[in-house]
């Protein structure tokens, strides 16, 4: 498991690194929504949807929204906003469970709870990658979302003794969290630095990011312990499916958004 693990992650990083840098806007846009479209797939089964053809017609729904948001770009806004009132609203049902278990088994919130986190997800990365020094910016994100998520795995099965959400994900510990902070912020900092950037706020973003990327975790995790489901899927060898690598991602992508929005967000999908 490991070592697939490793290998998948060694394959994947270098071409969301060539994609950031090399695609241009609309083929990179397309790229992520092909992404996210698997996620989307994946998340029909939290929906209850069985049938191939019911689970298509959900992606369907959510590809019409994306293509609705690409042509409209006052969209983006609404999407960034409303990723924020979707993740306090995970944070409630994490912090909840199972009390929430009613609310996530309901088939149309879980479906539109999917559209919705992916959407803006989806908006999130692009919008990123459409501002200023935006594949940087963007590279940032996925660096703190992968140093975290590393430092996590690596520092919670040396040290993971005290339990995070033993009700929503047993195997996450505090002390996974805590490596993870280090190394993200070891890495993360750096960067910060080179570019002349490192102050107290944004150290206190970064702090928020970090603990915005183990809501995403554990929220994906409540919606399949509802679902029953172990695995979002099994596309992914050592990971699970996409949603299962990048539930941290959507819930990142959309508050770094908002956090850069008045430096140009206003110039994205212009």
């Amino acid at each position: 498991m490991f070592k697939q693990r490793v290998i998948t992650a060694a394959c994947l990083a270098p071409l969301a690194v060539v994609a950031i840098y090399f695609l241009s806007l609309p083929w990179f846009a397309f790229l992520i929504a092909l992404v996210a479209a698997i996620g989307v797939y994946e998340w029909s089964a939290f929906a209850a949807l069985r049938g191939q053809a019911a689970r298509l017609a959900y992606v369907a729904v959510w590809a019409v929204l994306v293509w609705f948001t690409w042509d409209n770009p006052e969209l983006v806004r609404i999407a960034l906003w409303a990723s924020l009132a979707l993740w306090i609203g995970a944070l409630c049902a994490v912090l909840a469970y199972p009390s929430s278990e009613r609310v996530l088994h309901n088939p149309v919130i879980a479906g539109v709870l999917g559209i919705l986190v992916l959407w803006c997800a989806w908006t999130a990365v692009v919008a990123l990658r459409d501002l200023p020094q935006g594949a940087n910016w963007l590279l940032w994100g996925f660096v703190l979302v992968w140093g975290a998520d590393i430092g996590a795995y690596f520092a919670g099965r040396v040290f993971g003794n005290v339990k995070l959400a033993p009700r929503v994900s047993p195997g996450k510990t505090w002390e996974g969290v805590a490596g993870g902070f280090v190394l993200a912020g070891v890495v993360c900092g750096a960067a910060l630095t080179w570019a002349g950037w490192l102050s107290l706020p944004w150290v206190v973003i970064f702090v928020v990011l970090v603990a915005v990327s183990v809501l995403g975790d554990l929220f994906e995790s409540a919606m399949k312990r509802t679902a029953h489901v172990k695995d979002s899927g099994s596309l992914l060898p050592g990971h699970g499916g996409v949603l299962d690598r990048i539930d941290a991602m959507v819930a990142v992508m959309p508050v770094l958004a908002l956090v850069l929005s008045d430096e140009g967000l206003a110039l994205a999908f212009e």
